[in-house]
């Protein structure tokens, strides 16, 4: 079974968002991208999580963002 990733992200507008979850990502080079258009909409993204159970958290996340945009 191939890995999948999701990105884990809420409304940072409301104090009360539940997160969400995005579609599923067949890679983590998506997924970051996927990360970065979520942030151009005004949201924050969280983290991304693997299918395996592997997780990129906000600081590391923000940094491959801060990647993508320059």
């Amino acid at each position: 079974m191939n890995e999948t990733y999701c990105v884990l992200y809420r409304n940072s507008q409301s104090a009360h968002s539940a997160a969400r979850l995005s579609m599923a990502y067949l890679s983590l080079d998506l997924a970051i991208n996927a990360a970065f258009r979520i942030a151009e909409k005004q949201l924050e993204p969280i983290e991304i999580r693997g299918s395996d159970g592997t997780v990129m958290k906000a600081p590391e996340l923000m940094k491959a963002i801060a990647i993508c945009a320059g």
